[in-house]
């Protein structure tokens, strides 16, 4: 989240200053927490995204893919349709979207409440 907030507070920096009012609460608080981290925090996390980087070409040597559920639980039934309701569901995207890995969600069928599922398949960098 270092790296994403920071990066994100970085490019909209200018109009979060001059026109708050451009963005949703939700967003303008996470643009604003991404200008709390410190330079050394900011490496840091690049440092370990480099690790991690790393470390996944090293299993990609063994494996074409990883298949995963693209979230840690099914849709829930009750969920609220506003942003934080849908930020806090648990996803397994994060590595993919970290390392800049391909990765992508496709069907996988439906819940007993005919919510749908979702298989996310990610390669090696090409």
């Amino acid at each position: 989240m270092v790296i994403l907030l920071s990066e994100g507070y970085a490019v909209h920096q200018r109009d979060i200053l001059t026109n708050p009012e451009l963005y949703g609460e939700l967003n303008l608080l996470e643009l604003r927490v991404g200008g709390l981290f410190s330079n050394t925090e900011y490496i840091s996390a690049q440092r370990i995204r480099t690790i991690l980087i790393q470390q996944y070409a090293e299993a990609f040597k063994s494996y074409d893919f990883f298949a995963s559920p693209t979230f840690a639980m099914v849709a829930p039934t009750n969920l609220v349709s506003t942003p934080s309701a849908i930020t806090q569901m648990p996803s397994f995207t994060g590595p993919y979207n970290l390392t800049g890995l391909p990765a992508i969600s496709v069907p996988a069928g439906f819940t007993d409440e005919g919510l749908p599922v979702g298989l996310q398949l990610a390669a090696n960098a090409f």
